[in-house]
């Protein structure tokens, strides 16, 4: 049924760590554009994703996994969250059927109910590609816990589910204009995206406790009719950890290279030329200063 109405607005995407938000988003987009990995905080900064239909336009806020933690970087994606919460006008909170509810959702449901009490919530029960029969229990248990909030159940990966969701949020969106251009599909500039493509290569081929060490800066970024030039540094903590990324006769950081300009060429849909380097700066992950020199915010 066509109408003249228009509903848009920002969708918070909240969950633990591994819920699966960014693959949820990146369902919804029909395109790979916000990192997964199977490694736990693989999400970092909060990524806008854009999806619009003739009706309503929906922009998505994929936020870090919620949990708690004293070290600098961790506190500045725990920022992240709580800047997407408010900033949002749905939060869309996300659990898995295959994980135990964890402390750090219950708090921060409570805080919500008690800080956030003007926004709107709905629980989107995921994995249920992943059904057996003590997943329903939990979800009967997970009814209880969120009673009298609105909710649905979606598998994110295989897209069951998905199409409803939409709809519900449609419907909880307040009326307001597109601020986007219709063929948008995230707020966020390729160069950014591109670092974080390169950062999800490190996830993938990396071992232990060095992805975590990592973060990807884009020294240059050229775009061309025919191809993108993109120069960009790995940074570590340690020497021992940057000949580890580089690896033997340099295969490690070739293989990174290899995959995220496959990855980056499918994007911008023209060659990609990709120069990574990798820098040691020691203990960035714990010095504020250096944190923010990296685009990690301070928490408030």
């Amino acid at each position: 049924m066509e109408t003249d109405i228009f509903h848009s607005g920002y969708v918070a995407i909240l969950g633990a760590p591994n819920a699966g938000k960014s693959t949820l988003l990146n369902t919804i987009l029909k395109e790979k554009l916000s990192i997964v990995s199977d490694k736990p905080n693989t999400t970092r900064r909060n990524f806008i994703g854009i999806h619009t239909t003739k009706d309503c336009q929906m922009i998505f806020l994929d936020t870090p996994g919620v949990h708690q933690s004293t070290k600098k970087l961790n506190q500045s994606m725990i920022h992240q969250i709580y800047g997407a919460i408010g900033d949002a006008d749905i939060l869309c909170l996300l659990i898995p059927l295959d994980t135990p509810l964890s402390e750090d959702i219950v708090e921060l449901t409570e805080r919500i109910k008690k800080d956030f009490s003007e926004k709107k919530i709905l629980v989107v029960v995921n994995k249920a590609d992943l059904e057996i029969e003590e997943h329903k229990v939990k979800r009967e248990n997970l009814a209880t816990l969120f009673k009298g909030m609105p909710n649905c159940v979606i598998s994110g990966k295989t897209g069951e589910g998905v199409e409803q969701l939409l709809t519900q949020l449609e419907l909880m969106l307040p009326i307001g204009p597109p601020y986007y251009p219709a063929d948008q599909l995230s707020a966020s500039h390729i160069r950014d995206i591109a670092a974080e493509v390169v950062r999800e290569k490190i996830m993938e081929l990396m071992y232990e406790e060095i992805p975590y060490a990592t973060t990807v800066t884009i020294e240059s970024f050229n775009e061309e009719p025919d191809i993108v030039s993109i120069r960009a540094s790995i940074i570590v903590e340690h020497d021992s950890q940057k000949g580890m990324v580089i690896g033997k006769g340099g295969k490690k950081i070739r293989a990174i290279g290899i995959q995220a300009r496959a990855d980056l060429e499918r994007m911008v849909g023209r060659q990609v030329f990709l120069d990574l380097r990798v820098k040691v700066d020691p203990r960035w992950t714990q010095n504020q200063a250096r944190l923010s020199s990296y685009g990690y915010t301070q928490k408030k």
